[in-house]
């Protein structure tokens, strides 16, 4: 299935395991990807609906963003496989070319209300760190 956020177009699949609880896969693709723009998107969809995986603090991933990405640049050839399974996202596999190099992550988003945890690990191929210059990441 196709579909476009903001500037950014996506093809999905995805599929629901019924055993042993619910949880959905999905494998996402888009050539171009404009980053500031589709989080902008995702937090209106999150004000106007009522999505428990879209509740997060939008205003700091959107700070955070704005400290590595300026407006109009976009993430080339993405794709990502995102599995929700309850209260966890799980990010096994994020992938896209920035920079004139390839990023690689992985992520785990664990919402329990009894532990809010989440951790990324990035890897990183022959990025121009120049295209970086007076951005501070942290």
């Amino acid at each position: 299935m196709g579909f476009s956020i903001g500037e950014s177009n996506f093809v999905v699949q995805g599929k629901k395991f019924s055993q042993p609880a619910p949880r959905w896969l999905f494998n996402i693709e888009s050539e171009r990807l404009d980053l500031l723009n589709l989080f902008s998107q995702l937090h209106k969809c999150s004000e106007a609906i009522d999505v428990k995986f879209l509740k997060w603090n939008w205003d700091s991933i959107e700070k955070f963003l704005k400290r590595i990405a300026r407006e109009g640049e976009f993430l080339e050839k993405s794709r990502a496989q995102v599995v929700i399974d309850g209260s966890q996202i799980i990010i096994p596999r994020l992938e896209f070319e920035v920079y004139n190099g390839r990023a690689f992550a992985q992520t785990l988003v664990d919402r329990s209300p009894d532990k809010l945890f989440s951790e990324t690990k990035f890897r990183f191929e022959r990025i121009n760190l120049a295209k970086l210059q007076g951005r501070s990441l942290f």
